[in-house]
């Protein structure tokens, strides 16, 4: 009776794998160092050749006699000093002409560092503009207190980006205000706004809650920029407001100036946005 034969197949593992990986390494780097091998004997045999053609064809050259003086054992080992040297720039020369890699990339976890350091320096950016217009409003109210008999007392604070708040502006959705600090108080029988921009601008309603006075509006807008502008020369400021105050209209529209371009007045309410001239 013919017998069962069992075959097994047998599964080869990791370490078999890498031995293959390393065997052909090996044979690889054998090759290459072969290869420098034969080139430098081939080199070597080159310049031996070219000796014995100077020999037979030259005898009489100095370079001939030279090399006549020393011993075959000294020629044969300058010549392959010689070809070890040619050897060596031949693989210089190709090792920079082919192309190198790319810097490594960053790994995910340094991307990742990389990422919270901009979003902090982010943050750290959009704290500090909120932070320079609230002093920008600070700044104003010292100078105007300084200056006015009545001073301004704030009653609350806003966010100007926001459409639901209290005295935002028509334009609070421009980019102007994003990060813009408002504040809202009274001086006097004035009602005043005031909105420090991004830009560093300062925007100023202001409108009397009693019957309009103009005189009265005059003197709060020449005291507001007389504080804010006190090098400036106010001959264009103060004819206007002449005008405002004797004309049949009680209104003006705009100043020439750059800084005033925006600013007007009507009756008992007026406007100015202000330049920060730092």
């Amino acid at each position: 009776m013919a017998k069962k034969i069992i075959v097994k197949e047998q599964k080869r593992g990791c370490i078999w794998l890498c031995g293959v990986m390393l065997v052909v390494c090996l044979v690889i780097y054998a090759l290459a160092f072969a290869l420098i091998i034969a080139m430098g004997v081939a080199i070597w045999f080159l310049m031996r050749g070219i000796w014995r053609s100077m020999v037979a064809n030259k005898p009489d050259s100095k370079f001939v006699q030279f090399g006549m003086n020393m011993t075959p054992q000294t020629r044969k080992i300058l010549a392959g000093i010689a070809s070890a040297i040619v050897v060596i720039i031949i693989s210089g020369i190709i090792s920079a002409a082919m192309p190198q890699k790319e810097g490594k990339l960053p790994s995910g976890s340094e991307q990742a560092v990389a990422t919270k350091t901009e979003k902090k320096d982010e943050e750290s950016s959009s704290e500090t503009v909120p932070e320079e217009n609230q002093e920008r409003i600070d700044a104003f109210v010292n100078n105007f207190n300084a200056a006015s008999a009545n001073p301004y007392v704030q009653d609350t604070t806003f966010d100007p980006s926001d459409g639901d708040a209290p005295y935002h502006p028509h334009r609070y959705n421009s980019p102007a205000y994003a990060g813009s600090k408002g504040s809202h108080g009274m001086s006097g029988d004035f009602e005043l706004t005031l909105i420090a921009c991004t830009g560093g601008e300062l925007e100023i309603s202001g409108s009397l809650t009693n019957d309009s006075n103009f005189q009265t509006v005059a003197d709060m807008i020449k005291t507001i920029m007389y504080c804010e502008y006190p090098d400036v020369d106010h001959t264009e400021l103060d004819q206007k407001l002449d005008d405002f105050v004797n004309s049949d209209y009680h209104n003006f529209n705009y100043f020439n100036s750059s800084n005033l371009d925006s600013s007007y007045a009507n009756g008992g309410e007026f406007f100015l946005r202000l330049d920060n001239l730092d």
